[in-house]
């Protein structure tokens, strides 16, 4: 199973979180620490961490290792440092994207939802069919939901492939639980 680690590696690759920032630094350009670690946090990714304890120590890394570096162009609106990326970042993002482990592509994702599919046997036949409704409504709300954000996206193709996937995702889960419960109403 790949690493779910902040911090790089032993091999000293980039961690998927390093990875995740310097490829936002790459797309969006110079931006703050605080400004990085909103949009994880405002992200529906749950496996990231926005958290301030994640990012900023993150930052510091990337920075002291000459992934990025502070950008004398740019400031944050308080005054704090903006952040871009190095020629070194460059290549250390690039070295990141290649397939060096196929475990990355096949992995089975983190998936609450499944999670508790495993454990839905403690609840009564009326509890599970409530949860599994419940579940049904939300995936429907939020597949809806990205699709329109897919919509009204002005945004690159490669960004854009990024939000199909998660649509993807989300409609294969719809289904998933859809037939559940058609499977458990028979």
């Amino acid at each position: 199973m790949p690493e779910r680690t902040t911090t790089r590696s032993a091999t000293g690759r980039l961690s998927e979180l390093e990875g995740a920032v310097l490829g936002l630094l790459w797309r969006a350009g110079p931006m703050t620490a605080h400004a990085v670690r909103q949009i994880f946090h405002d992200s529906p990714t749950s496996h990231f961490s926005g958290s301030a304890g994640a990012i900023y120590p993150l930052i510091r890394r990337l920075h002291d290792t000459s992934l990025i570096a502070k950008s004398p162009d740019a400031a944050g609106a308080k005054g704090g440092a903006a952040y871009t990326i190095t020629p070194k970042g460059r290549s250390a993002l690039k070295a990141w994207m290649q397939p060096h482990d196929p475990a990355w592509l096949t992995t089975v994702m983190f998936d609450p939802l499944r999670t508790r599919m495993l454990t839905i046997g403690i609840l009564t036949p009326r509890q599970r069919a409530t949860f599994l409704e419940h579940a049904e409504r939300e995936l429907g709300a939020a597949a809806q939901q990205q699709a329109v954000e897919l919509l009204e996206a002005n945004t690159d193709e490669w960004t854009a492939a990024a939000l199909q996937g998660a649509l993807a995702v989300t409609r294969a889960r719809l289904r998933w639980i859809r037939s559940l419960r058609r499977d458990r109403s028979n």
